[in-house]
């Protein structure tokens, strides 16, 4: 059997070290995602400046485009009627999803 090993991380019955980094104590709660994805690729933490860059990034990610399965939900969302409608009315009124805040929601 062929033993892999990584200059990531390190461990033992103890700690986890992430790049010279105690996982726990230095890590974990003072560093965002995009930060420590950052560190790992680039081995050093992101200026303030290159974290709204990668967030940026990251971000529009988000949006799959016109892949197969995101056509077929947006045409079954406009095909439906009835309870799908009236759930996004609800959506847009905050009063099944309250927790979305002050974001507005608009059909197309």
């Amino acid at each position: 059997m062929t033993r892999c090993t990584t200059s990531i991380a390190t461990s033992d019955t103890t700690s986890i070290t992430v790049r010279g980094h105690d996982l726990v104590h230095d890590l974990v709660g003072r560093h965002s995602f995009t930060e420590m994805l950052y560190f790992l690729i680039v081995h050093r933490f992101p200026s303030p400046g290159e974290t709204r860059v990668l967030d940026a990034c990251l971000v529009t990610l988000m949006e799959h485009g016109w892949t197969p399965s995101s056509i077929i939900t947006r045409l079954t969302a406009t095909l439906l009627h009835g309870p799908v409608r009236w759930r996004w009315d609800l959506v847009r009124s905050r009063r099944l999803y309250p927790h979305l805040g002050h974001q507005s929601c608009r059909s197309s």
